[in-house]
Formats: C-alpha cells, structure tokens, sequence
C-alpha cells in the first residue's frame, strides 16, 4: 500500500493539477473578460445628454408639433363642408352601380348630366364633327359619297380593263393578227431552209 511518506501525496498533487486548474490559469482565461465594476464604470460614463428620459416622451398626440401638416378631424370637417354627399345625390348614389342600372332608379336626367358632361368642357359628335370639317376635313361618310359619285362617273372599262369594253374601237381587220405574223415568219424560214414552201 502507498502511504504518503512513501511518494503517494507527491503522486496525489499530481493527479490534481491534471484534472484541475490553479488561480493562475484561471485569471488567465478570464482576461479577455470585464468584470462588474468595469461594467458599472462603462455604464455610469455614457453620456446621455442628447436622450430623452422616458418621463419626457410625449405618450398623446396632442403632445407632439404637427410639423407634417396632418389634418385634425375639425380640418376635414372644414374641408368638405359645402361639398354634396351620397344623400343629395339620390338612391343610385347610394347604390351599387349593377343595381342602379338594372332598376334605373333616382338616375340623373338626361339634362342633367349633358350640362354637367358639358361644364367639364367636353363635346358632343355634333360639335367634334362640325370642329373637323371646319378644318376642311371631310367625313366618313362625305368620303364614301365622293368615292361613289366618282366610280359611278368611270366608263366600265376603267374598272374591267377589257379591250372589249371600250367604245369606238377602229376596225383591224385589215391589220395582220400575231399568228398571222408567226405563220408568216415560220413560213418564210422554211423558204430560206429548204428553197420551197
């Protein structure tokens, strides 16, 4: 048995500083870290001057400078005062446009709407088409009349192209034909080939 006179405490400190680590090592690994009276001094350095307490931030927005220019509910009511609501402008105002056009109830008249379309500046098609032929524009249908009365004026051989249809033609009969001519000619080459007809 190993009694500590005989080496065994020797062996013991041994097995410890294996297993364990000393003041030493530890303040070693610790020297990259703060401790809490570093962090209080850090902490107590930091000037905040520039901060706002949590006592001083405004918790109402009748509390802040409206510096965007948002509008209360009393500047929206000022705003549309005078202007007509859905109410004065009878049930279609009030309705779904597919309802309103199926039952055709509380719809403007006629009237109504042609001098509202007209106060915003827009043109009838009367207006618009006086507007274009003033400018010496012809319409459409001013188009297709002159296009008319002008092929009603053609002889029809200007709409055919046909030798047939063209009036006072001379008489050719007296002229050779082109097969006359071919025949002539083949004729005449036969002549030259073989001394006869």
């Amino acid at each position: 048995m190993e009694t500590l006179a005989s080496g065994g405490f020797a062996n013991l400190v041994d097995n410890i500083k294996g297993k364990y680590y000393d003041k030493d090592a530890v303040d070693g690994m610790l020297s990259d870290y703060a401790t809490e009276q570093y962090v209080d001094d850090a902490i107590d350095d930091i000037d905040l001057t520039d901060y706002a307490l949590k006592s001083e931030v405004p918790d109402d927005t009748s509390d802040l400078t409206n510096g965007a220019g948002f509008q209360t509910a009393a500047d929206v009511a000022s705003a549309i005062a005078g202007k007509a609501d859905s109410s004065s402008l009878g049930t279609a105002a009030a309705k779904d446009y597919e309802t309103t056009l199926t039952d055709g109830a509380n719809l403007p008249t006629g009237s109504a709407v042609k001098g509202f379309v007209e106060g915003k500046g827009y043109q009838t098609s009367a207006q618009v088409e006086s507007a274009i032929t003033g400018k010496g524009y012809a319409t459409t249908t001013a188009v297709a009349q002159a296009i008319d009365a002008f092929d009603g004026s053609l002889a029809t051989v200007a709409k055919s192209g046909d030798y047939g249809d063209l009036a006072n033609t001379p008489d050719l009969s007296d002229y050779a034909t082109e097969q006359y001519v071919d025949d002539a000619i083949d004729d005449a080459l036969e002549v030259i080939a073989n001394g006869s007809y």
